[in-house]
């Protein structure tokens, strides 16, 4: 059977709507596609896995695998794959069963888990739109006892939304068996369907746009006023505006434990500065009169507050940290950061606790030596800052970890210490920048500094045109 016989069979049945339609994602659309009602017709569902088949059969045939539907969409094609096939199957279930033996994933071999044996599975989606199915059944799998190891995934119809390449981008080997520009050509090439081609046109349109916003999104080197499109939040356009506005991208950490420093050192350096940074439990003398002045100072130089707590405890501490005790962070800080060490419970309590122009920055990456962050954590900070993009303004880190939807903070800049007797180390201003990193966090080399202004002038000037010869090499 080829491609056309197929998709003409599946417009008949119903599954390509054209009209207005809201996405799982908020988009709204001007088609659908829906495979779901496949299951009364077997036939067609036979057909439809006809063509994963050959995905199949580039897989080592050496190598033990299992096949697992994403839930729900996914699944009738994992089964009728495994039957085919005879390849064993895996459930993995939308929510954690809470009776029985518990379990978030079914039909792993008792002997495997036992062992701890490495299963390899292959994941079936039905329509890949962003890819946050996908990246929500891995989690499913990570909170499981599996040891797994994902050799491929297989999306029946890729959207053309920037889904496919997110999931390449953290990594994965993944597939699609039409495209949807390939179903609208396939589809008009059809003399014998009758279709509206203003609908399809509209349909064209809509995808091409997206696919614009994916280059922005994935291209390497991409100026600040394209970037500003694509944020997710409103903390993340208000830096960039105040960046264009300053023609700055600096932070300037206040590791300061008396009020009349910090002031100060605002009150000198507010016109020059994107971002300040501060440890509010160092401060020995603060008072709420302390927290009305720093907004007063915010409103006459415009910049952002960020309080660097490191927030890493469990939900309901969380919420305590950040809301209530002396220092109601809640009340006055633009930015927090977070340590997803306890998982992304602090996520949904910030989510339910912040105000709308609040945001938070991952610490994905650390400049000290000897630090016990390694890549999958790091990557697992990319996962869940895409599922929370909404909240998550960008990343605490040593170079670009995602796309461009986020901002990169990079501290520990110094443009002579390289360490420091602490194990901090060091980075130029010029190779972080070049690096990916958007604002450069530089605290003691400009603090400590015999002329304050003039250094502070200096690496904003450093940082700003190195950021200038980047985008217009």
């Amino acid at each position: 059977m080829d491609k056309k016989k197929i998709l003409t069979d599946l417009y008949n049945f119903g599954c390509f709507k054209f009209g207005e339609f809201k996405l799982k994602s908020g988009i709204k659309s001007p088609f659908y596609i829906n495979f779901r009602n496949l299951i009364n017709e077997p036939e067609y569902l036979r057909n439809v896995c006809k063509f994963i088949y050959p995905e199949l059969d580039n897989i080592n045939p050496n190598l033990e695998y299992y096949i697992a539907g994403l839930p729900y969409a996914g699944i009738p094609y994992a089964n009728a794959i495994s039957l085919e096939k005879n390849i064993p199957q895996l459930l993995i279930r939308k929510e954690q069963k809470k009776y029985g033996l518990g379990n978030i994933v079914d039909g792993v071999r008792d002997d495997d888990l036992r062992n701890n044996i490495m299963i390899n599975i292959v994941l079936i989606e039905d329509i890949m739109v962003t890819g946050s199915s996908i990246l929500d059944g891995i989690n499913k799998l990570k909170q499981s006892e599996i040891n797994f190891n994902i050799i491929k995934i297989i999306s029946i119809v890729d959207r053309e939304q920037g889904g496919l390449e997110k999931i390449k981008t953290l990594g994965y080997n993944v597939e699609s068996i039409f495209k949807i520009s390939e179903i609208f050509d396939i589809l008009e090439s059809n003399d014998q369907l009758v279709l509206n081609r203003e609908k399809i046109n509209l349909s064209r349109k809509f995808v091409l746009e997206r696919q614009h916003q994916l280059n922005l999104l994935n291209r390497e080197i991409i100026k600040l006023e394209d970037r500003k499109e694509l944020g997710n939040n409103s903390i993340f356009k208000r830096i960039i505006d105040i960046m264009f506005e300053k023609k700055s991208n600096l932070c300037v950490a206040l590791d300061f434990n008396k009020v009349k420093d910090i002031i100060e050192m605002i009150e000198k350096l507010g016109k020059h500065v994107v971002v300040f940074k501060l440890h509010i439990d160092l401060i020995d003398d603060f008072s709420e009169e302390f927290i009305k002045k720093l907004i007063t100072l915010k409103t006459q130089y415009n910049f952002v507050i960020f309080e660097d707590r490191k927030f890493s405890d469990i939900g309901n501490i969380f919420k305590q940290q950040f809301t209530g005790g002396i220092y109601k962070i809640k009340n006055w800080a633009d930015l927090i950061t977070v340590h997803l060490i306890s998982g992304s419970n602090m996520l949904e309590v910030f989510k339910n606790s912040r105000n709308s122009n609040q945001g938070v920055l991952l610490v994905s990456q650390m400049s000290s030596e000897d630090n016990l962050i390694d890549k999958n954590y790091t990557q697992k900070n990319v996962e869940i800052a895409e599922k929370y993009k909404e909240l998550v303004c960008g990343f605490i880190s040593k170079e670009k970890l995602y796309n461009n939807s986020f901002l990169y903070f990079r501290p520990g800049i110094s443009i002579e210490s390289k360490t420091d007797t602490y194990n901090q180390v060091y980075h130029n201003p010029h190779q972080a920048i070049q690096q990916g990193i958007d604002i450069i966090v530089v605290g003691r080399s400009i603090t400590r500094s015999s002329n304050i202004e003039e250094e502070t002038i200096r690496y904003k000037s450093i940082g700003w045109n190195s950021y200038l010869m980047k985008v217009n090499m």
